[in-house]
């Protein structure tokens, strides 16, 4: 959608004109009926709505306030493009930035200025720091860009806000169907009584995991030699693209490549993304596992796709979290030994296919839901971008 916008009238300004920073703290948040907090990891990438949050009753070193209708923007690694709009008070990171409009800037605008592909831009040219980076507000002021009279404000943000309602409307419509599908399977796989109980290494083929050599310091071209990332598994999907480029040296020791109709599981990660698998549709030769990932190939008792969405499941994660150690605080692991434990339940191979059916319908819903959900962000972003 183009918008045929006269800036004819529109004034040169700079942020620190129309926006100042809150720099505000308390000692006691209990006290003054603070009830939320708020971390980087709550503010969710490109959206302008605060969804997250811990309680206060979690430990926190926190001090900052802000107030219902003040933006949140993550200073640390600007590059994240994580900025929100808070509906309640709350005390949040250091990390964060606090803003709030001045009078000649509707405050319904603010969350659009911020959220838009030019300030975010100059916010990562100037942070500073090395692996961290961070902005400083007295730098953002200096971001400059062309502000519309007051009148062409409120009918923009009209616009705005109109267009964000319907890009939320189909993200809660994704939303509902993915808590469908997860009771679906729930019902129909996890607890299906029409089922036996065996272990996972009852049905098993074979489950192998790769190397992990030094590659090549450069991104990684699709089709050639690469070498699979944890990425590529984590968002629950196959992510082909995320692999590091392969040494033409080492090419000679690795073996393992993805195959079609199998599972990939990060045996090594996060307490929260250890275990998680994805299933692959096709084979890729030229991709080659790491050392943190297995392949699990199933033999003649279950199909692929129908232990996949055992594996997926929040039970089977849960149970992959409870058994997973390591030394370090932030990666852990699970044994081969204990996973092929895992007690599952296997109806018929009749069954599966009904069952997987019935799955494929909820797949198919599902991808067009998200092609609605692509579509209404970026017509958003869209609006955003030509008006800042």
């Amino acid at each position: 959608m183009s918008l045929d916008l006269d800036k004819s009238d529109w004034k040169p300004v700079t942020f620190g004109d129309v926006v100042s920073e809150v720099r505000k703290s308390t000692k006691d948040p209990v006290a003054e009926g603070i009830e939320r907090v708020v971390g980087l990891e709550h503010i969710k990438r490109e959206c302008i709505h605060l969804r997250n949050w811990a309680s206060i009753d979690e430990e926190t070193t926190f001090t900052k306030t802000f107030q219902k209708g003040h933006v949140l923007f993550g200073r640390r690694r600007a590059y994240l493009k994580k900025s929100a709009q808070a509906q309640f008070q709350g005390i949040c990171s250091g990390d964060i930035t606090v803003m709030e409009a001045k009078d000649n800037l509707l405050p319904e605008l603010l969350p659009f200025l911020v959220c838009n592909d030019k300030f975010f831009d100059y916010a990562v040219q100037h942070s500073a720091g090395g692996l961290s980076p961070r902005t400083k507000f007295k730098d953002l002021a200096n971001y400059e860009f062309l502000l519309p009279p007051k009148d062409q404000q409120a009918k923009l943000a009209e616009l705005l806000w109109a267009g964000d309602k319907q890009s939320l409307a189909h993200e809660r419509a994704k939303e509902t169907h993915e808590v469908a599908l997860k009771s679906f399977v729930h019902d129909r796989i996890l607890d299906n009584p029409e089922a036996t109980e065996i272990q996972l290494n009852d049905v098993v083929e074979s489950m192998k995991g790769g190397k992990s050599p030094v590659c090549k310091n450069e991104a990684y071209v699709p089709g050639t030699p690469g070498i699979l990332k944890t990425s590529a598994v984590t968002s629950g999907r196959f992510v082909s693209s995320e692999a590091k480029t392969a040494k033409t040296e080492d090419l000679g020791s690795l073996s393992v490549t993805v195959e079609a109709d199998s599972i990939l599981i990060n045996r090594k990660n996060t307490r929260e993304l250890v275990g998680v698998s994805c299933y692959t549709t096709e084979s890729h030769p030229h991709l080659y596992l790491s050392d943190l990932i297995w392949q699990i190939r199933p033999n003649e008792k279950i199909l692929a796709k129908y232990l996949f969405y055992i594996l997926s499941s929040s039970r089977v994660l849960n149970r992959f979290a409870a058994i997973s150690n390591g030394t370090s605080t932030s990666m852990v692991n699970i044994a081969k030994g204990n996973v092929v434990k895992l007690r599952i339940s296997v109806p018929t191979l009749n069954r599966q296919k009904t069952i997987l059916t019935e799955v494929e319908r909820f797949e198919s819903s599902e991808r067009r839901l998200e092609t609605s959900v692509a579509a209404s962000k970026q017509l958003l972003k869209s609006l955003i971008n030509q008006i800042f």
